[in-house]
């Protein structure tokens, strides 16, 4: 598992969610299908789209079969944990 802020290009140990029961229920939803057919490659969660300071969350799924679908930093953080 990495836990990933781009625009930092910081790695962390642990974070905080705090979702409501609809957004969980989006999560739930987005990760099976992630898991059903990994294919998909990641998901994105959004606060609301039409706001300006909305929250996101992505998923990627790391398979053998995708790693090299992801852009270079990401493949660093996902193999070598920088």
């Amino acid at each position: 598992m990495k836990i990933f802020h781009r625009e930092t290009n910081q790695l962390f140990d642990d974070i905080e969610l705090f979702l409501s029961v609809d957004e969980l229920h989006q999560l739930k939803s987005y990760v099976c299908q992630l898991i059903e057919n990994p294919s998909i490659h990641h998901i994105h969660l959004l606060e609301d789209i039409d706001k300006s300071d909305s929250k996101e969350i992505t998923i990627a799924i790391v398979t053998n079969d995708n790693i090299n679908e992801f852009d270079e930093r990401s493949r660093e953080v996902i193999l070598n944990n920088s």
